[in-house]
């Protein structure tokens, strides 16, 4: 199928939730991929979701240095080797994106939707896939499908950091700016207090400059948050 795994793969389980271990493993990943590497593991309960963010940076990386032309060259028989899996559908639209290529890139969101409803009429409690076709949903402007979704997740994981992290993506992407904080200083008090990510995060653009974003993610990430 035009579609090779190398025999060899990285995992990311291992490590504190420190910007060092972060710095090892993107330099790995560079390393691996240069040397044909193309198997990595990864998952949201790794070192508390930040080697799916170390990940997700060394790729972004490589497609920047023109991996993501490769990427779409191969998104068909990736999907089709991939059988249900969802997951094979976030780098392919990343990928898109860091060509330019929006239609394509709206057109296999669809196509990504169907894939995560198909999975969740099977696993109704997965509250990732809930929450990454809420974000999909959004993309495609139907909001109250959005919402729904948005809504089943947090209910399933009312005190997951990142869960509360992509809700505030979501209401971002809905345009609803107060919704947005309010999920985004909930997932800070679970946990999720990364500045340098979260102010790197375009889904969040959106909330720069709102005091309480400005509070809890400070440029400076060394700043003490004084308490309310």
């Amino acid at each position: 199928m035009g579609l090779t795994l190398s025999s060899i793969g990285l995992g990311t389980y291992l490590g504190d939730d420190g910007a060092a271990v972060d710095a090892g493993y993107e330099a790995c990943i560079a390393a691996a991929l240069g040397a044909g590497v193309n198997v990595f593991d990864s998952a949201i309960n790794y070192r508390g979701q930040k080697s799916e963010r170390a990940v997700g940076r060394a790729l972004a990386k490589a497609f920047a240095a023109g991996r993501a032309q490769e990427v779409v060259d191969h998104a068909e028989s990736t999907i089709e080797v991939s059988g249900e899996d969802y997951n094979v559908f976030v780098p392919i639209l990343n990928a898109f994106g860091v060509i330019g290529r929006e239609e394509a890139k709206l057109r296999m969101t669809e196509r990504c939707c169907l894939a995560l409803e198909n999975h969740l009429s099977r696993v109704p409690e997965d509250a990732r896939a809930r929450i990454l076709l809420g974000a999909n949903y959004a993309r495609l402007g139907r909001e109250g499908d959005a919402l729904r979704e948005l809504n089943l997740a947090v209910t399933l994981r009312a005190n997951e950091a990142s869960i509360l992290y992509n809700a505030a993506c979501v209401y971002c992407g809905l345009n609803k700016k107060v919704e947005a904080m309010a999920a985004l200083s909930k997932a800070w008090e679970a946990g999720s207090k990364d500045a340098v990510w979260t102010r790197r995060d375009p889904d969040l653009a959106m909330l720069h400059g709102d005091p309480e974003f400005e509070r809890l993610y400070p440029e400076k990430p060394n700043s003490q948050i004084s308490p309310l």
